[in-house]
């Protein structure tokens, strides 16, 4: 079938993978024109290596680029930050997580609006913001996620902006 996504898990190289990551944040915001009114931010984790991920290096990048992409189309001003850490499991056979997430200080999403955003297809009404695209991004970034063992949530605050944040398992 053509609409099957296949994982290539190998060991991420995190070093650079925030690379690419600033490296299309800073181009998204130029070509928006945003790039003096919003400061990218990486929040490098002092977990780095402790855990080594073992993930598809590319589909990750895909996520958290869809996740950027969406921020910058929010947020006029202000901060999108991006990073991660490496959190112990309690509760499951898996013993620890990366959690990486994508925190901007953008429009915010009223809370009916926000499992919406989770449905394929489905755009939220923003009137502030005209957009293009068919819906498409975070339901493919959840089929991603969960090949990958991960999920994804979402918190936002009207007028604040709206963190974005998503599970890998370290296997």
């Amino acid at each position: 079938q053509t609409n099957q996504i296949v994982l290539f898990n190998r060991s991420v190289d995190i070093h650079s993978l925030f690379t690419e990551i600033d490296v299309f944040a800073q181009r998204k915001l130029f070509e928006n024109g945003k790039d003096e009114m919003i400061i990218f931010k990486i929040n490098r984790s002092e977990n780095i290596g402790i855990k080594p991920l073992i993930a598809d290096q590319s589909r990750l990048l895909q996520i958290v680029k869809e996740l950027i992409d969406n921020a910058v189309k929010f947020t006029n001003e202000g901060i999108i930050e991006f990073g991660f850490t490496v959190k112990e499991n309690q509760k499951a056979d898996i013993k620890y997580y990366y959690e990486f997430y994508v925190k901007d200080s953008g429009t915010g999403i009223d809370d009916r609006c926000l499992s919406d955003i989770f449905n394929l297809h489905k755009q939220i009404d923003n009137k502030e913001f005209t957009r293009s695209g068919l819906g498409l991004g975070i339901s493919i970034v959840q089929k991603i996620l969960a090949l990958m063992g991960g999920q994804m949530t979402a918190d936002s605050i009207i007028g604040e902006g709206s963190t974005f944040r998503f599970t890998i398992p370290v296997l």
